[in-house]
């Protein structure tokens, strides 16, 4: 895939349709972090298959954040099937 960005919006182009990836896990520096995860969930919601983005450095005082982005990507008609 080639990623680029544009004044406001980053994107993304495959040749080939983009795959789940199974489990993602926020971790501490140098594993995945934790400001990239609504991306990569955008992006996910596209793959062929399923995908699990589990959060392991914040506790529930967040939950209000990582809804948002959820919602929204539910309003695009993401058609992948998510659970809290």
């Amino acid at each position: 895939c080639t990623v680029y960005s544009g004044k406001s919006n980053i994107y993304i182009n495959c040749k080939k349709p983009l795959r789940a990836v199974g489990t993602v896990r926020t971790m501490p520096y140098p594993g995945f972090p934790t400001d990239a995860q609504a991306i990569v969930m955008a992006v996910l919601a596209k793959a062929k298959g399923t995908s699990v983005i589990v959060e392991n450095i914040f506790d529930n005082l967040t939950e209000k954040y990582k809804i948002k982005y959820f919602i929204y990507l539910h309003k695009q008609n993401s058609k992948n099937i998510w659970h809290f």
